[in-house]
Protein backbone atom coordinates (compact mmCIF):
# COMPACT_ATOMS: atom_id res chain seq x y z
CA UNK A 1 0.00 0.00 0.00
CA UNK A 2 3.36 2.49 0.61
CA UNK A 3 3.88 1.93 -2.71
CA UNK A 4 0.91 2.40 -4.63
CA UNK A 5 0.29 5.78 -2.73
CA UNK A 6 3.62 7.00 -3.54
CA UNK A 7 2.73 6.32 -7.01
CA UNK A 8 -0.49 8.00 -6.73
CA UNK A 9 1.25 10.67 -5.54
CA UNK A 10 4.26 11.15 -7.77
CA UNK A 11 1.71 9.81 -10.55
CA UNK A 12 4.78 8.68 -12.68
CA UNK A 13 4.47 7.73 -16.46
CA UNK A 14 5.13 4.13 -16.03
CA UNK A 15 6.74 1.87 -13.50
CA UNK A 16 9.59 -0.56 -13.61
CA UNK A 17 9.65 -3.03 -10.80
CA UNK A 18 13.00 -4.72 -10.95
CA UNK A 19 13.06 -8.00 -8.49
CA UNK A 20 15.38 -10.82 -7.52
CA UNK A 21 13.45 -13.98 -7.14
CA UNK A 22 13.91 -17.32 -5.28
CA UNK A 23 12.61 -20.70 -5.40
CA UNK A 24 12.83 -23.89 -3.56
CA UNK A 25 14.23 -25.46 -6.54
CA UNK A 26 17.04 -24.36 -8.11
CA UNK A 27 16.36 -25.82 -12.03
CA UNK A 28 13.89 -22.42 -12.13
CA UNK A 29 15.79 -20.02 -13.55
CA UNK A 30 15.40 -16.90 -16.00
CA UNK A 31 13.89 -13.76 -16.69
CA UNK A 32 10.11 -12.73 -16.61
CA UNK A 33 8.54 -10.10 -17.62
CA UNK A 34 4.86 -9.65 -16.81
CA UNK A 35 2.03 -7.09 -17.65
CA UNK A 36 -1.49 -6.54 -16.55
CA UNK A 37 -2.95 -3.61 -18.27
CA UNK A 38 -3.13 -3.45 -22.13
CA UNK A 39 -0.92 -0.64 -21.90
CA UNK A 40 1.92 -2.03 -20.04
CA UNK A 41 2.04 -4.77 -22.57
CA UNK A 42 4.37 -3.43 -25.11
CA UNK A 43 6.63 -1.91 -22.45
CA UNK A 44 6.79 -5.66 -20.89
CA UNK A 45 7.01 -7.34 -24.37
CA UNK A 46 10.24 -4.67 -25.18
CA UNK A 47 11.92 -5.49 -22.59
CA UNK A 48 11.82 -8.86 -22.53
CA UNK A 49 13.13 -8.81 -26.11
CA UNK A 50 16.10 -6.69 -25.46
CA UNK A 51 16.78 -8.75 -22.12
CA UNK A 52 16.37 -12.44 -24.71
CA UNK A 53 18.79 -10.76 -26.73
CA UNK A 54 21.63 -10.25 -24.21
CA UNK A 55 22.30 -14.11 -23.85
CA UNK A 56 22.40 -13.19 -20.13
CA UNK A 57 19.66 -15.70 -19.28
CA UNK A 58 19.03 -19.07 -21.25
CA UNK A 59 15.34 -18.53 -20.56
CA UNK A 60 13.06 -15.76 -20.96
CA UNK A 61 9.30 -15.33 -20.71
CA UNK A 62 6.90 -11.99 -21.40
CA UNK A 63 3.52 -12.83 -19.81
CA UNK A 64 0.16 -11.86 -18.91
CA UNK A 65 -0.52 -11.79 -14.77
CA UNK A 66 -2.93 -10.96 -12.56
CA UNK A 67 -1.12 -11.99 -9.63
CA UNK A 68 0.69 -8.72 -8.45
CA UNK A 69 -0.80 -6.29 -6.32
CA UNK A 70 0.92 -3.59 -8.05
CA UNK A 71 -0.12 -4.14 -11.21
CA UNK A 72 -3.82 -4.74 -10.35
CA UNK A 73 -3.92 -1.38 -8.46
CA UNK A 74 -2.19 0.72 -11.05
CA UNK A 75 -2.24 4.71 -11.84
CA UNK A 76 0.15 4.20 -14.84
CA UNK A 77 1.47 1.34 -17.00
CA UNK A 78 3.78 -1.27 -14.56
CA UNK A 79 5.63 -3.66 -15.72
CA UNK A 80 7.38 -6.24 -12.96
CA UNK A 81 10.31 -8.17 -13.83
CA UNK A 82 11.91 -10.88 -12.34
CA UNK A 83 15.95 -10.99 -12.81
CA UNK A 84 16.95 -13.87 -12.50
CA UNK A 85 16.65 -16.79 -9.36
CA UNK A 86 18.99 -16.66 -6.26
CA UNK A 87 18.49 -20.29 -5.86
CA UNK A 88 20.17 -20.91 -8.78
CA UNK A 89 23.68 -21.04 -9.51
CA UNK A 90 23.95 -19.48 -13.23
CA UNK A 91 21.12 -16.53 -11.99
CA UNK A 92 22.95 -15.85 -9.17
CA UNK A 93 26.32 -14.98 -11.01
CA UNK A 94 24.15 -12.46 -13.45
CA UNK A 95 23.36 -10.83 -10.49
CA UNK A 96 26.56 -10.29 -9.13
CA UNK A 97 28.86 -9.76 -11.70
CA UNK A 98 28.35 -5.61 -12.10
CA UNK A 99 29.50 -6.22 -16.29
CA UNK A 100 25.94 -8.26 -16.77
CA UNK A 101 23.98 -6.24 -13.96
CA UNK A 102 24.74 -3.75 -16.60
CA UNK A 103 23.99 -5.54 -19.45
CA UNK A 104 20.46 -6.03 -17.94
CA UNK A 105 19.74 -2.82 -16.93
CA UNK A 106 20.37 -1.06 -20.65
CA UNK A 107 18.42 -3.81 -21.98
CA UNK A 108 15.28 -2.28 -19.53
CA UNK A 109 16.70 1.17 -20.30
CA UNK A 110 16.24 0.15 -24.00
CA UNK A 111 13.26 -1.48 -23.90
CA UNK A 112 11.52 1.53 -21.91
CA UNK A 113 13.06 3.96 -24.47
CA UNK A 114 11.63 2.09 -27.86
CA UNK A 115 8.21 2.41 -26.02
CA UNK A 116 8.34 6.26 -25.41
CA UNK A 117 9.88 6.39 -28.67
CA UNK A 118 6.61 4.14 -30.33
CA UNK A 119 3.99 6.55 -28.38
CA UNK A 120 5.61 9.79 -29.30
CA UNK A 121 5.73 9.27 -33.34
Amino acid sequence: NDRLRDMMEKAPDICIAVHQNSYSSANISGFDSFYFTPWSKKIAENIAVYTKDTGVYTKSRFQWSVNYFMMRQTVCPIVLTENGYVSNTNDLTAMVEPEKVTTKAVAIAHGVADYFLAINK
